[in-house]
C-alpha cells in the first residue's frame, strides 16, 4: 500500500519557478498500471531479493554507468562533481524502487528525475537508453548469483516491471513539464 509521504504536503520546490515556489507533488503511483504489470503482493519479496543481490554491486555498476556517460559525452552537461552527487541520488532512488512501497516519497523522486531530465535538455531516447544500460548491468548481476534459473527469471522479470513502473513515471513528469 502507498503510505504518506515525510514531507508536509509533498510539496517541493520548483526551481523553474523561484525560491518559494513549490510543485506539488502527491499521487502515488497508479495501482492499476501495478496491476496491469502484475505487480502484486509477491513483488515486494521478489525486489527485496534483486535488491540484495544488486546493492553490493552498485557503486561499481554507477561508476561504469558515469564512465560510459563520459566515453559517449554525457558528462559535457555535467560541471565538476555532478557525476558523484548522481550517483548518490540514483541510489537512494533506487532503494526507494526496490522497497517496493511504490509511496510518495518514491513517485516524487521519480517526478523530480523526470522534471531535471527535461530541465537540463536530456533527449528522452538518451534516458532510456541510458536506463536500460542501467537494466542490463542489474540482470548481469542477477543472473551472475547462485540462484536457480528459474529464481533467475523470476527476478528479472520483477526487475523488468520496476523498470517499466520507474521510466514510465519518470516520462511522465518529463512529458508534464514540457506542457508547463
Amino acid at each position: 500500500m502507498a503510505k504518506e509521504s515525510n514531507r508536509p504536503g509533498g510539496s517541493q520546490p520548483d526551481p523553474r519557478r523561484g525560491q518559494g515556489s513549490t510543485v506539488r507533488l502527491v499521487a502515488p503511483v497508479d495501482r492499476n498500471q501495478l496491476a496491469f504489470l502484475g505487480l502484486d503482493q509477491n513483488v515486494a519479496r521478489d525486489a527485496q531479493a534483486v535488491w540484495t543481490l544488486i546493492a553490493p554491486h552498485l557503486s561499481s555498476v554507477l561508476d561504469a554507468f558515469s564512465a560510459r556517460l563520459r566515453e559517449y559525452g554525457g558528462s559535457a552537461l555535467a560541471p565538476a562533481g555532478f557525476l558523484e552527487a548522481l550517483k548518490r541520488k540514483q541510489a537512494e532512488h533506487l532503494r526507494l524502487l526496490f522497497s517496493a512501497l511504490f509511496d510518495l516519497d518514491y513517485a516524487n523522486s521519480a517526478r523530480r528525475i523526470g522534471i531535471r531530465h527535461r530541465e537540463i535538455g536530456i533527449d528522452p531516447q538518451w534516458f532510456i537508453s541510458s536506463y536500460m544500460a542501467l537494466k542490463i548491468q542489474f540482470a548481469d548481476v542477477v543472473a551472475a548469483s547462485s540462484a536457480d534459473i528459474v529464481e533467475v527469471r523470476r527476478l528479472i522479470g520483477t526487475l523488468d516491471k520496476l523498470i517499466a513502473v520507474d521510466m514510465g513515471l519518470v516520462m511522465s513528469a518529463y512529458s508534464a513539464s514540457v506542457l508547463d
